[in-house]
């Protein structure tokens, strides 16, 4: 499950550094490439992508995703826990919820994280600095509801887990950890594009805006 904003008012905190075209070709180019990811491993059924935007909703259905219309009214955790119900309805016993600003993300990550929710009812992978949670799995999917949005979500998730007596498995890694928030962010993304990393976005330089 992929919680996806409209693409123009996303990457909010890059408006310093990239233009609006950018920072909307950006937030295109990130979840295109996770949504790819996921449809490239095997142990992952499908995906439901939760929006509030007919252009997302068209964009992930072209690229085989369901899709669940959510407000922008409500908070990231509200719309991740109704995408969960949702699934659950369809009859998923397990469900992963991953960030749409993965650059790195592999499906190796994906199988990886598959693989630890059959062991344990929950698994965590936080991002670079271990305050947000960029992935979370949950077996069944409403086991938990929970904390995104808030800037230390991956504790606060290890917390509530354990206070309803959940086992919980913590999943680190580069494809998981590395998300595009920043200008820092960003800046760690150019070795990668220069190492022949994936992501689409990085073939060509956005126009930049000098900051204000």
């Amino acid at each position: 499950m992929v919680p996806v904003k409209r693409f123009a008012a996303a990457k909010s905190r890059l408006a310093g550094v990239l233009s609006n075209s950018a920072r909307t070709e950006l937030a295109r180019a990130l979840c295109e490439h996770v949504l790819e990811t996921v449809a490239a491993c095997d142990d992952i059924a499908g995906a439901l992508v939760a929006t509030d935007c007919d252009d997302v909703e068209a964009f992930a259905m072209a690229r085989g995703a369901a899709v669940l219309r959510d407000g922008a009214e409500r908070s990231l955790s509200a719309i991740v826990d109704r995408a969960l119900a949702d699934v659950a309805t369809r009859g998923a016993t397990r469900a992963i919820v991953l960030m749409s600003d993965l650059p790195r993300l592999a499906a190796r990550d994906v199988a990886a994280l598959s693989r630890a929710l059959h062991r344990c009812p929950m698994v965590l992978a936080p991002d670079r600095v271990d305050h947000g949670t960029n992935a979370l799995g949950l077996g069944p999917p409403e086991a938990l509801g929970t904390c995104f949005g808030t800037g230390d979500s991956f504790r606060r998730h290890i917390e509530r887990a354990r206070g309803a007596g959940l086992g919980v498995e913590i999943y680190r890694s580069d494809g998981v950890a590395c998300d595009v928030d920043t200008a820092e962010d960003l800046a760690r993304l150019a070795p990668y594009a220069s190492r022949g990393g994936r992501l689409r976005w990085n073939r060509k330089r956005p126009s930049r805006v000098s900051p204000s």
